[in-house]
């Protein structure tokens, strides 16, 4: 199969309004479609999505956006009791105190993203698809407190209020325990997980990564970081984007230099410019956005010291 950067130099050979005879001999030449026009654009990008591995069902179903990479719920985890836009996952900034007797609601208002999405995957991944925003800051207040170990659980709840006190919010460490003992000791829908941050694999390797554990069902937790904009003195940010789907088009939504956010889908499109959009569908401050893949390689990818950090969670069920 034709890596990410093959398949962009063979759009760019091969779509233009006319398709020259070389690209027509070979879309023919690898593919069965006797008696189909080789000058319809349609034939050219489907040939190029089965070349990217879709099947014709997936090219079928093909919307505005591209093909949806994925089995999680297109809902996620909604709370039901707030409005559609602000109701997809949790969301840190229902945490407004700023006096000093509240410093941990103001510190998980601005650090608070990590464990959001811990609580956004330890409920979807033990069905819990739809809670109220009382309930889903209950399993807040109960994270800090290190509630699920009990009387045992003081070190670990001093460890979580320090993280996001200070400079850091919750560690990829942190995230894995909670996700994997919550959701092994649920009382209602166990499952058990092995959750292992990646430390080391390249970003196109976390992108497949990323597929591979969306098409399982499993979402993905996904830091974006960058040690000069995210902790150094540069103002620079990834921006994250909201789609608008009767009119097709991607709006920007402001963005993140250090964030931590919850993967619910991938959408890939064969354009008709010959670019290939790789759009990665996030809930993050309670609503659905969107990052486009690219755009956040190019963010992260100057400075090899972001690697370990600007990563994801790899999730198998055991």
């Amino acid at each position: 199969m034709l890596g990410v950067k093959g398949l962009e130099a063979l759009l760019v050979d091969t779509l233009s309004p006319l398709i020259d005879e070389k690209a027509k001999e070979f879309h023919v030449r690898s593919y069965d479609y006797t008696g189909e026009s080789t000058d319809n654009l349609a034939f050219i990008k489907r040939a190029i999505y089965k070349d990217m591995g879709y099947t014709d069902e997936q090219i079928d179903a093909e919307t505005a956006q591209g093909i949806r990479v994925g089995n999680v719920g297109e809902a996620f985890v909604k709370i039901t009791d707030l409005p559609e836009g602000q109701n997809y996952g949790g969301n840190q900034h229902w945490y407004t105190s700023t006096d000093w007797w509240h410093t941990l609601d103001y510190r998980t208002n601005g650090n608070g993203c990590g464990v959001i999405a811990a609580i956004n995957m330890y409920l979807y991944m033990t069905g819990q698809t739809s809670v109220t925003k009382a309930e889903f800051e209950e399993l807040v207040r109960k994270y800090f407190l290190a509630d699920e170990l009990g009387r045992g659980g003081d070190g670990i709840s001093i460890a979580r209020q320090a993280a996001v006190l200070g400079p850091t919010g919750a560690t990829p460490d942190q995230i894995e325990f909670y996700v994997e003992w919550m959701c092994e000791h649920d009382p209602d829908h166990p499952v058990k997980l092995d959750v292992e941050w990646d430390w080391t694999d390249n970003y196109e390797t976390d992108y497949d990564n990323m597929k591979k554990q969306l098409e399982q069902g499993v979402p993905v937790v996904w830091a974006v970081f960058d040690w000069h904009n995210g902790v150094g003195s540069g103002n620079d940010y990834l921006h994250f984007y909201t789609y608008d789907a009767a009119n097709d088009k991607y709006t920007d939504a402001g963005g993140a230099s250090s964030h931590y956010v919850t993967v619910t889908a991938i959408y890939e499109k064969v354009n008709d410019d010959g670019s290939i959009s790789r759009m990665v569908e996030i809930s993050s401050t309670g609503q659905k956005q969107y990052i486009d893949y690219d755009e956040y390689m190019e963010f992260v990818g100057g400075n090899p010291a972001n690697q370990p950090f600007s990563s994801i969670t790899n999730t198998t069920v055991a």
